[in-house]
């Protein structure tokens, strides 16, 4: 998250993987995009300093630039948005239910929900049962590319809504909420744009905390760059791998989940 609650380095990794897939001829565009979510999250030089707030947060976001994120702790089973300005704030919190089984989503039907950076792909109206279903639901893009390269599957992994009384772990690995907490946090979702992180738990810091892998990232970055710009295969293939040391693969859920 980031000295993500996977490490910053497995945030890297996910990014990584998806441009090592694809093919460099005529892909700049997507490289473009794809670096500019990199740095979203790990802004470069000194004007990317935080000014501390008094609110502690998620080490997951600490090093967002700007927006709104929505946060899953499973632990707790709670939610939470934060807005970043100057300082983070945090605009919405509210209890959820996900995955009946602990740990990450491997498999269709396992009742896991997946762990990961996601994000919303479109929005449903009246899904189904409102009981089940509520009102609405936000579909997110797992499985992402890096999930099918690790042999993780699934589909209809949804943030929704419920009528009913909401239960702690009783998903079949969405992310659950009152439907009355849902049409709140629908104020703060944009589609593909706000992330949403999922965490089997949270680490809160001060605002002002600095990821001890950011120096790295920040080299990476610089690696990758050059590499793309003269077409170095070779040095794209073995950043791919160094990401991948250490950093494992995200733990990244259906309306069949």
């Amino acid at each position: 998250m980031l000295s993500f609650c996977y490490g910053s380095s497995v945030f890297f990794n996910k990014i990584i993987r998806i441009l090592t897939i694809m093919t460099i001829k005529k892909l700049f565009p997507v490289y473009i995009a794809l670096l500019s979510l990199m740095l979203l999250f790990y802004p470069t030089g000194a004007s990317s300093s935080i000014v501390p707030g008094a609110e502690k947060i998620p080490d997951s976001i600490v090093s967002l630039s700007s927006g709104y994120i929505v946060v899953v702790d499973k632990q707790y089973q709670k939610i939470y948005v934060f807005h970043k300005d100057e300082t983070f704030s945090k605009v919405f919190e509210a209890s959820c239910s996900t995955g009946k089984n602990p740990g990450s989503k491997q498999f269709a039907g396992d009742a896991k929900t997946p762990n990961g950076i996601f994000f919303v792909t479109r929005i449903l109206h009246n899904p189904g049962p409102p009981e089940i279903y509520g009102s609405m639901a936000f579909p997110l893009d797992y499985p992402t590319i890096s999930d099918k390269r690790a042999g993780k599957n699934g589909n209809n992994i949804w943030i929704h809504g419920t009528t009913k009384t909401l239960l702690p772990t009783q998903s079949k690995g969405c992310v659950v909420l009152h439907d009355s907490d849902l049409k709140r946090l629908a104020n703060f979702i944009y589609f593909n744009k706000t992330p949403v992180i999922i965490s089997e738990f949270l680490k809160w810091v001060p605002q002002n905390y600095v990821p001890p892998s950011k120096k790295e990232l920040e080299r990476i970055l610089t690696s990758w760059n050059k590499a793309f710009i003269e077409r170095d295969i070779k040095t794209i293939d073995s950043l791919y791998l160094r990401g991948s040391v250490g950093g494992g693969v995200y733990n990244t859920a259906s309306r069949h989940n």
